[in-house]
Protein backbone atom coordinates (compact mmCIF):
# COMPACT_ATOMS: atom_id res chain seq x y z
CA UNK A 1 0.00 0.00 0.00
CA UNK A 2 1.25 3.53 -0.82
CA UNK A 3 1.51 6.34 1.44
CA UNK A 4 -0.86 8.13 -0.32
CA UNK A 5 -3.21 5.16 0.02
CA UNK A 6 -1.98 4.88 3.60
CA UNK A 7 -2.91 8.67 4.28
CA UNK A 8 -6.42 8.30 2.80
CA UNK A 9 -7.16 5.49 5.05
CA UNK A 10 -6.22 7.37 8.35
CA UNK A 11 -8.76 10.46 7.08
CA UNK A 12 -11.00 7.77 7.06
CA UNK A 13 -11.28 6.69 10.43
CA UNK A 14 -9.74 9.52 12.05
CA UNK A 15 -5.87 9.12 12.71
CA UNK A 16 -4.86 11.76 11.30
CA UNK A 17 -1.37 12.03 13.29
CA UNK A 18 0.99 13.27 10.68
CA UNK A 19 3.76 14.18 13.61
CA UNK A 20 3.37 10.69 14.36
CA UNK A 21 4.51 9.51 10.92
CA UNK A 22 8.22 8.90 9.93
CA UNK A 23 9.03 10.56 6.79
CA UNK A 24 11.42 8.51 6.08
CA UNK A 25 11.22 5.25 4.18
CA UNK A 26 7.73 6.67 2.41
CA UNK A 27 7.36 5.24 -0.90
CA UNK A 28 5.34 8.30 -3.12
CA UNK A 29 4.64 7.94 -6.57
CA UNK A 30 8.07 8.91 -8.58
CA UNK A 31 6.79 10.61 -11.95
CA UNK A 32 7.34 8.93 -14.75
CA UNK A 33 5.80 9.33 -18.44
CA UNK A 34 4.60 6.34 -19.10
CA UNK A 35 3.48 5.92 -22.86
CA UNK A 36 5.29 9.26 -23.86
CA UNK A 37 4.66 10.41 -26.99
CA UNK A 38 6.49 11.71 -29.74
CA UNK A 39 6.01 14.44 -32.14
CA UNK A 40 3.74 13.41 -35.48
CA UNK A 41 3.92 14.44 -38.55
CA UNK A 42 1.31 17.28 -38.03
CA UNK A 43 3.73 18.64 -35.85
CA UNK A 44 6.34 19.58 -37.99
CA UNK A 45 5.99 22.96 -39.48
CA UNK A 46 8.79 25.27 -40.94
CA UNK A 47 9.53 27.65 -38.10
CA UNK A 48 12.50 29.83 -38.89
CA UNK A 49 14.29 31.21 -36.20
CA UNK A 50 15.31 34.64 -36.72
CA UNK A 51 18.65 34.62 -34.75
CA UNK A 52 22.13 32.59 -35.85
CA UNK A 53 22.12 29.21 -33.75
CA UNK A 54 19.45 27.92 -31.53
CA UNK A 55 16.60 29.98 -30.97
CA UNK A 56 14.45 33.05 -31.70
CA UNK A 57 13.43 36.32 -31.33
CA UNK A 58 12.59 37.37 -27.64
CA UNK A 59 8.51 38.23 -27.57
CA UNK A 60 8.22 41.99 -26.30
CA UNK A 61 5.72 41.18 -23.11
CA UNK A 62 6.31 37.43 -22.81
CA UNK A 63 9.76 37.17 -22.10
CA UNK A 64 9.71 33.84 -23.63
CA UNK A 65 11.82 32.79 -26.96
CA UNK A 66 9.41 31.12 -28.96
CA UNK A 67 5.50 32.07 -29.54
CA UNK A 68 4.35 28.77 -29.47
CA UNK A 69 5.34 24.96 -29.39
CA UNK A 70 3.95 23.89 -32.75
CA UNK A 71 5.26 24.64 -34.90
CA UNK A 72 8.47 27.03 -33.36
CA UNK A 73 10.00 25.19 -30.33
CA UNK A 74 9.88 21.71 -31.74
CA UNK A 75 11.75 23.13 -34.91
CA UNK A 76 14.11 24.48 -33.22
CA UNK A 77 14.68 21.60 -30.57
CA UNK A 78 15.54 18.38 -30.32
CA UNK A 79 12.82 15.68 -28.76
CA UNK A 80 14.12 13.53 -25.78
CA UNK A 81 17.38 15.71 -25.98
CA UNK A 82 15.74 18.90 -24.99
CA UNK A 83 12.44 18.25 -24.28
CA UNK A 84 9.95 15.26 -24.41
CA UNK A 85 6.40 15.43 -23.01
CA UNK A 86 4.02 12.34 -22.01
CA UNK A 87 0.85 11.32 -20.15
CA UNK A 88 -0.95 8.72 -19.32
CA UNK A 89 -4.99 7.62 -18.40
CA UNK A 90 -6.79 9.27 -21.03
CA UNK A 91 -10.00 7.96 -20.03
CA UNK A 92 -10.26 10.44 -17.05
CA UNK A 93 -12.19 13.38 -17.22
CA UNK A 94 -10.25 14.88 -14.35
CA UNK A 95 -6.55 16.29 -15.54
CA UNK A 96 -3.55 17.41 -13.36
CA UNK A 97 -0.90 18.33 -15.69
CA UNK A 98 2.27 20.40 -15.77
CA UNK A 99 3.15 22.67 -19.29
CA UNK A 100 6.78 23.87 -17.93
CA UNK A 101 7.77 20.79 -16.10
CA UNK A 102 10.81 18.84 -15.73
CA UNK A 103 13.43 21.45 -15.76
CA UNK A 104 11.58 23.96 -16.77
CA UNK A 105 9.38 25.35 -13.55
CA UNK A 106 11.42 22.29 -10.97
CA UNK A 107 9.17 20.22 -9.22
CA UNK A 108 5.69 20.71 -11.02
CA UNK A 109 6.11 17.51 -13.06
CA UNK A 110 6.30 15.38 -10.10
CA UNK A 111 3.48 17.15 -8.44
CA UNK A 112 1.29 16.70 -11.34
CA UNK A 113 2.66 12.77 -11.55
CA UNK A 114 1.46 12.75 -7.62
CA UNK A 115 -1.72 14.05 -7.67
CA UNK A 116 -3.14 12.39 -10.92
CA UNK A 117 -2.06 8.75 -8.66
CA UNK A 118 -1.73 5.79 -11.10
CA UNK A 119 -1.32 2.88 -9.18
CA UNK A 120 -3.59 -0.33 -7.75
CA UNK A 121 -3.96 1.68 -4.18
CA UNK A 122 -5.78 4.66 -5.90
CA UNK A 123 -8.01 6.34 -8.75
CA UNK A 124 -6.20 7.21 -11.45
CA UNK A 125 -6.62 10.75 -13.18
CA UNK A 126 -5.47 12.18 -16.41
CA UNK A 127 -1.86 13.05 -16.27
CA UNK A 128 0.12 15.04 -18.93
CA UNK A 129 3.38 16.97 -18.54
CA UNK A 130 5.82 18.72 -21.12
CA UNK A 131 9.64 18.68 -19.78
CA UNK A 132 12.35 20.36 -20.19
CA UNK A 133 15.52 18.14 -20.12
CA UNK A 134 18.40 20.01 -21.78
CA UNK A 135 21.35 18.72 -19.57
CA UNK A 136 23.51 21.02 -17.28
CA UNK A 137 25.85 23.83 -19.20
CA UNK A 138 24.69 22.84 -22.73
CA UNK A 139 24.97 25.44 -25.25
CA UNK A 140 21.54 25.78 -26.75
CA UNK A 141 20.38 28.09 -23.83
CA UNK A 142 18.86 26.43 -20.82
CA UNK A 143 15.75 24.70 -19.91
CA UNK A 144 14.28 28.36 -19.70
CA UNK A 145 14.35 28.77 -23.16
CA UNK A 146 11.72 26.34 -23.35
CA UNK A 147 9.04 28.07 -21.28
CA UNK A 148 6.17 28.85 -23.64
CA UNK A 149 3.48 30.83 -21.94
CA UNK A 150 0.00 29.26 -20.85
CA UNK A 151 -2.25 31.32 -23.34
CA UNK A 152 0.53 30.12 -26.30
CA UNK A 153 1.11 26.54 -25.53
CA UNK A 154 -0.39 24.04 -27.95
CA UNK A 155 1.32 20.90 -28.52
CA UNK A 156 -0.90 18.99 -29.84
CA UNK A 157 -1.10 16.12 -27.22
CA UNK A 158 -1.46 18.29 -24.06
CA UNK A 159 -4.52 20.50 -25.85
CA UNK A 160 -6.59 17.00 -26.37
CA UNK A 161 -5.95 16.14 -22.99
CA UNK A 162 -7.28 19.49 -21.97
CA UNK A 163 -9.98 19.89 -24.32
CA UNK A 164 -11.16 16.44 -23.05
CA UNK A 165 -11.26 17.54 -19.20
CA UNK A 166 -14.21 18.27 -17.30
CA UNK A 167 -11.79 19.68 -14.27
CA UNK A 168 -8.31 20.53 -14.63
CA UNK A 169 -5.47 21.60 -12.16
CA UNK A 170 -2.47 23.06 -14.08
CA UNK A 171 0.60 23.26 -11.86
CA UNK A 172 3.35 26.00 -12.24
CA UNK A 173 6.22 27.00 -10.47
CA UNK A 174 6.38 31.04 -8.86
CA UNK A 175 9.64 32.88 -8.00
CA UNK A 176 9.52 33.99 -4.59
CA UNK A 177 8.38 37.72 -3.97
CA UNK A 178 11.09 40.10 -3.74
CA UNK A 179 10.97 42.24 -0.39
CA UNK A 180 9.34 45.45 -1.74
CA UNK A 181 6.57 42.67 -2.87
CA UNK A 182 6.48 41.27 0.50
CA UNK A 183 6.30 44.53 2.25
CA UNK A 184 3.40 46.02 -0.47
CA UNK A 185 0.94 43.10 -0.39
CA UNK A 186 1.40 42.41 3.10
CA UNK A 187 3.01 39.21 2.58
CA UNK A 188 5.20 39.71 6.23
CA UNK A 189 8.53 37.31 5.64
CA UNK A 190 6.02 34.57 4.43
CA UNK A 191 7.42 33.34 0.95
CA UNK A 192 5.63 29.62 0.79
CA UNK A 193 2.79 31.19 -1.08
CA UNK A 194 0.13 29.42 -3.36
CA UNK A 195 -1.41 31.66 -6.25
CA UNK A 196 -4.98 30.01 -7.10
CA UNK A 197 -5.92 31.30 -10.60
CA UNK A 198 -8.41 30.45 -13.45
CA UNK A 199 -11.63 30.81 -14.09
CA UNK A 200 -13.15 27.74 -12.37
CA UNK A 201 -14.40 29.61 -9.30
CA UNK A 202 -16.07 26.87 -7.74
CA UNK A 203 -12.80 24.86 -8.14
CA UNK A 204 -10.72 27.64 -6.67
CA UNK A 205 -12.66 28.10 -3.75
CA UNK A 206 -12.29 24.36 -2.85
CA UNK A 207 -8.70 24.04 -3.75
CA UNK A 208 -7.81 27.25 -1.61
CA UNK A 209 -9.92 25.80 1.82
CA UNK A 210 -8.19 22.38 1.46
CA UNK A 211 -4.83 23.63 1.24
CA UNK A 212 -5.05 26.14 3.72
CA UNK A 213 -6.52 22.93 5.91
CA UNK A 214 -3.31 21.12 4.90
CA UNK A 215 -0.88 23.50 5.09
CA UNK A 216 -1.61 26.20 7.59
CA UNK A 217 1.76 27.61 7.29
CA UNK A 218 1.36 29.01 3.54
CA UNK A 219 -0.02 32.03 2.55
CA UNK A 220 -3.03 30.73 -0.39
CA UNK A 221 -4.05 33.67 -2.26
CA UNK A 222 -6.90 33.88 -4.83
CA UNK A 223 -5.98 36.76 -7.08
CA UNK A 224 -9.11 39.30 -8.18
CA UNK A 225 -9.18 41.52 -10.80
CA UNK A 226 -8.93 44.25 -7.98
CA UNK A 227 -5.69 42.88 -6.85
CA UNK A 228 -2.41 44.76 -7.17
CA UNK A 229 -0.44 44.09 -10.85
CA UNK A 230 1.84 41.32 -9.10
CA UNK A 231 -0.97 39.72 -8.31
CA UNK A 232 -3.03 40.27 -11.54
CA UNK A 233 0.13 38.30 -12.68
CA UNK A 234 -1.33 34.99 -11.05
CA UNK A 235 -5.33 35.35 -12.47
CA UNK A 236 -5.03 33.09 -15.30
CA UNK A 237 -8.24 33.65 -16.16
CA UNK A 238 -7.91 34.49 -20.43
CA UNK A 239 -9.74 31.79 -22.00
CA UNK A 240 -6.31 31.10 -24.13
CA UNK A 241 -4.60 29.97 -21.04
CA UNK A 242 -4.22 25.73 -20.90
CA UNK A 243 -6.05 25.35 -17.55
CA UNK A 244 -9.03 27.23 -18.81
CA UNK A 245 -9.56 25.05 -22.29
CA UNK A 246 -11.34 22.23 -20.85
CA UNK A 247 -15.00 21.18 -22.13
CA UNK A 248 -16.60 23.93 -19.62
CA UNK A 249 -14.05 26.17 -20.93
CA UNK A 250 -12.92 26.71 -17.16
CA UNK A 251 -9.85 25.13 -14.92
CA UNK A 252 -7.75 26.09 -12.06
CA UNK A 253 -3.82 26.88 -12.30
CA UNK A 254 -1.55 26.65 -9.12
CA UNK A 255 1.31 28.84 -8.84
CA UNK A 256 3.30 27.75 -5.97
CA UNK A 257 6.91 29.48 -4.94
CA UNK A 258 10.20 27.95 -4.98
CA UNK A 259 10.38 28.10 -1.23
CA UNK A 260 7.37 26.44 -1.11
CA UNK A 261 7.91 23.70 -3.65
CA UNK A 262 10.90 23.00 -1.67
CA UNK A 263 9.09 21.38 1.31
CA UNK A 264 7.84 19.00 -0.99
CA UNK A 265 11.75 16.99 -1.51
CA UNK A 266 13.83 16.07 0.59
CA UNK A 267 16.41 18.92 1.94
CA UNK A 268 14.78 21.27 0.14
CA UNK A 269 16.37 20.36 -3.11
CA UNK A 270 14.28 20.27 -6.73
CA UNK A 271 17.41 20.98 -8.85
CA UNK A 272 17.76 17.64 -10.48
CA UNK A 273 15.36 15.00 -11.27
CA UNK A 274 17.35 12.45 -8.72
CA UNK A 275 16.85 15.15 -6.03
CA UNK A 276 13.58 15.12 -7.32
CA UNK A 277 12.82 11.42 -6.82
CA UNK A 278 12.97 11.78 -3.11
CA UNK A 279 10.10 13.16 -1.73
CA UNK A 280 8.48 14.44 1.67
CA UNK A 281 4.99 14.08 3.51
CA UNK A 282 4.26 17.27 2.31
CA UNK A 283 4.41 16.08 -1.34
CA UNK A 284 1.96 13.33 -0.08
CA UNK A 285 -0.24 15.93 1.93
CA UNK A 286 -0.53 17.96 -1.14
CA UNK A 287 -2.18 15.83 -3.35
CA UNK A 288 -4.60 14.28 -1.14
CA UNK A 289 -5.51 18.14 -0.60
CA UNK A 290 -6.08 18.23 -4.82
CA UNK A 291 -7.66 15.68 -4.98
CA UNK A 292 -9.95 15.72 -2.34
CA UNK A 293 -11.20 19.28 -4.10
CA UNK A 294 -11.53 18.16 -7.58
CA UNK A 295 -13.30 14.51 -6.55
Amino acid sequence: MTSLAIFLSMRAIGAFFLSTVLVAGVSIFISSCNDVSIPVASEVGTYDATTSGKGATLLSGDNDIYPNVVPALIDDQVYGVDYQYGSRNPSSTILFAAIHGGNIEEGTTEIASNCAGGNSSTPQHDFYSFDGIKPANNNLYDNDSLHVTATHFNENSGITRINNATKAIVLHGARNPTSSEKSAEGFGTNTKIIFVGGKDEALKSAVKAKLEEYFPQALVIIPTNQSSSYLKGYLGTSSSNFCNRTVSGKGVQLEMTWDFRKTLFTGGQLSTPAQRASQTWEMVKLAVALREAVE
